[in-house]
């Protein structure tokens, strides 16, 4: 162990003597890819919808140079609906805040909250959703009822999946 730390010591005494101080951060070992959890939750989402709804992911803000991104969209012609996915659920209020101002901003209609069915993010939504109720008045039943049916959910709603 003592040989490690004196490999990392060495650089930071190097950067030390040129004036400079090395900075580092870690990242998590694992698959490449840091959102997984998030891409495996809109797959799941995806294969819940009929042929006749498009699913695209990724979709920028219709702001000129606004770097945000909804993360998909629906549409069935020239019908759309936004949806935000989130594995965890740690602020409920900032989520809405920024789903509101990208509502807001974009000029959407309605959004989808896509979270991912875990105790906690159900707990969250039990105790505290009510904060978020006049947004969303659908639940996962009713949209998926709407998806399954051919047509986008005809307002805002959590889907819970």
């Amino acid at each position: 162990m003592r040989s490690r730390a004196c490999r990392l010591a060495n650089p930071c005494v190097l950067f030390a003597v040129l004036g400079m101080r090395l900075s580092a951060r870690p990242y998590p070992a694992g698959p490449p890819l840091r959102d997984a959890a998030h891409a495996r939750l809109l797959a799941r989402f995806k294969a819940q919808l009929p042929r006749t709804i498009r699913m695209r992911t990724e979709v920028p803000l219709r702001v000129e140079g606004d770097p945000r991104a909804w993360d998909a969209e629906l549409a069935q012609g020239d019908d759309t609906c936004k949806l935000e996915a989130e594995t965890a659920l740690r602020d409920l209020q900032a989520v809405d805040r920024r789903v509101a101002r990208k509502l807001e901003d974009d000029g959407a209609e309605r959004v989808i909250l896509l979270v991912a069915d875990t105790h906690r993010n159900r707990r969250v939504l039990r105790e505290f959703g009510d904060l978020i109720s006049a947004r969303y008045r659908l639940d996962t039943r009713a949209i998926l009822r709407q998806l399954r049916s051919g047509r986008l959910p005809s307002a805002s709603g959590v889907c819970i999946l």
